[in-house]
């Protein structure tokens, strides 16, 4: 069966936003259970001088609104980074939104772009020009992956009771038939 490109990326990022909606879930019954204020949460991180939980879950996000314009080549709003604080329901909300985005995407206007040349001028400037695919494969999904873990990863160090079924079940959960 071969493999489409819409699956690969809008299919990943779905299922990415599945499990990270899970873990702040978690993280939010975690919060209550403790007696935690839940924006506390926003500002955790593994260490000092790393990201908190809000940048994680926002970067999240964004690199998957990123692969929808460079990639797919789709014209979507393009998103300030501001410097507010965010709010845990703030964190929920960009989930929300970036899965509505993401579920509201036709199949057919992301095959076939694989091919085609991805709009990235900052990094063009420094690294040249990529396929849809190899900015996918090779910069997108790796960001993607590792701020979905670096935001698991602060939850676990923090105590929320997360193991390794809250992390993949979302990913193969669409893939059983039962």
């Amino acid at each position: 069966m071969p493999v489409s490109f819409y699956d690969i990326s809008v299919g990943t990022h779905l299922r990415g936003l599945k499990v990270l909606s899970r873990i702040l879930d978690l993280a939010k019954a975690h919060a209550a259970a403790k007696n935690i204020p839940i924006d506390e949460l926003v500002e955790w991180r593994l260490i000092e001088d790393m990201n908190p939980l809000s940048f994680q879950v926002q970067y999240v996000c964004k690199v998957a609104k990123n692969f929808l314009k460079a990639a797919a080549h789709l014209d979507i709003p393009v998103e300030e980074d501001d410097e507010k604080t965010l709010t845990f329901a703030d964190l929920e909300a960009c989930i929300v939104s970036t899965n509505e985005l993401l579920s509201g995407v036709d199949r057919a206007s992301v095959e076939g772009n694989e091919d085609k040349t991805a709009t990235l001028p900052e990094a063009s400037a420094k690294w040249g020009q990529f396929t849809g695919v190899q900015y996918l494969l090779g910069t997108n999904l790796p960001n993607f992956y590792f701020h979905l873990v670096t935001a698991y990863d602060i939850l676990r160090a923090k105590g929320v009771e997360l193991g390794k079924r809250e992390y993949l079940r979302p990913h193969f959960a669409s893939f059983v038939h039962n």
